[in-house]
């Protein structure tokens, strides 16, 4: 049984599409265990890159905006230490396996505890908050 809805892969392909530039697919996988999705696109001066993995355990997502090779923000929701330490303080060791929503802003040098996150939610995200041609400062989770 693929743990994706038939034709998630593809509806997850033709929204990015639509509302980003230079879409290219880097890795797509489904097998009865496991749905996969990489890929690259453009957003004005910005390259994105959106992977998500569907599997027994749930969704695991990772959202990225790159300017210049730099992380201008990132959301995903990996057991990431301080995304951690920040939602369950001393008690972060007990839950280092659970997935934290959350972001990464200055190149990956500060952490925002975030909620859940779609690719759409993303997207809406991105045109709310970057303007196709603007810089690195300024940005909020």
């Amino acid at each position: 049984m693929v743990p994706a809805p038939p034709g998630y892969l593809d509806s997850l392909i033709a929204l990015v599409s639509q509302r980003l530039s230079q879409v290219q697919v880097v890795e797509r996988g489904e097998n009865p265990d496991r749905a996969l999705l990489d890929l690259v696109a453009r957003y004005g001066n910005y390259e994105v890159r959106i992977s998500e993995i569907l599997d027994a355990s749930g969704r695991k997502y990772a959202y990225y905006v790159f300017q210049a090779g730099k992380i201008v923000v990132g959301f995903d929701n990996t057991p990431d230490p301080l995304a951690l330490r920040l939602k369950f303080g001393q008690e972060a060791r007990r839950h280092w396996r659970e997935r934290i929503p959350h972001c990464h802003l200055q190149n990956k040098t500060k952490t925002e505890l975030t909620a859940e996150m779609t690719c759409e939610d993303f997207l809406d995200w991105l045109e709310a908050n970057l303007s196709e041609g603007a810089s690195l400062s300024g940005v909020i989770c």
